[in-house]
């Protein structure tokens, strides 16, 4: 069984939110995009992106379906070329795109497809993991050791990003399967969230243990009390046992 909630918020300082999230607990699939590439264009982006991810885990299943992966990265790609294609079609939107995290439930396994900064996270056993990489330059120089986490938080690229949904016509998405046991909690989160209060903020409203809805509202609120510079989304997802 699982419950979850998600919610979406402007900011303190954004006059239009770019953010887009899809929830669908009866489907098992969740889906959260952050446009970039002005206010309209970036939300344009960000619900193309949303709606064909939801469009392909909402249509009938073939007899013969393709491993969750293959279909988890087929769904991705099919949002990019979509993007991508708006982009092009539409002079001012030219360059518009989005980031995109996305989670399918199949019994205890989730199957996660990501693609820039927004993140994936597992809370278990009272401990945050981060289960993407950002696709950014600062990912990679932290990767490389050029740089230390305290160096990235005021890096003059902290925002340049490697890859985006819709930004080139070929995109090469994460796709993973992680394997889910009872008591687990699931996050998706825009870069408006994790990148304001932290992982230690983040930990800190998760410890209180509160169900789904309550739990995004206070990450909301945390994200609020620190000035909340950009949209601010976040999904939170409980397995319960395991999915029939």
């Amino acid at each position: 069984m699982i419950t979850g909630t998600g919610l979406s918020d402007i900011g303190c300082r954004r006059s239009a939110n770019e953010d887009r999230i899809v929830v669908d607990l009866d489907k098992g699939f969740f889906v959260l995009a952050d446009g970039m590439g002005g206010e309209q264009c970036g939300g344009h982006a960000a619900e193309i992106a949303t709606a064909t991810v939801a469009e392909y885990f909402r249509a009938p299943v073939p007899q013969k379906p393709a491993k969750m992966m293959d279909r988890m990265a087929t769904a991705v790609r099919m949002a990019n070329q979509r993007v991508h294609a708006e982009s092009i079609a539409t002079p001012e939107c030219a360059g518009m795109g989005c980031t995109l995290s996305a989670m399918v439930m199949s019994g205890n396994i989730v199957t996660i497809g990501h693609v820039g900064d927004s993140r994936a996270y597992l809370y278990r056993n009272n401990e945050l993991v981060q289960l993407t990489r950002d696709d950014s330059v600062v990912a990679n120089l932290l990767a490389t050791g050029e740089i230390t986490p305290i160096e990235a938080h005021s890096h003059p690229m902290r925002n340049r990003l490697t890859q985006s949904v819709g930004f080139s016509e070929i995109i090469g998405p994460q796709i993973l399967d992680i394997i889910l046991y009872p008591g687990d909690r699931l996050l998706l989160t825009s870069d408006g969230l994790h990148s304001v209060i932290g992982e230690a903020g983040i930990t800190e409203v998760l410890t209180a243990a509160d169900p789904p809805p309550e739990t995004a509202q206070k990450l909301i609120l945390a994200t609020r009390m620190r000035g909340a510079p950009d949209n601010t989304s976040v999904i939170v997802i409980d397995y319960n046992e395991n999915v029939s």
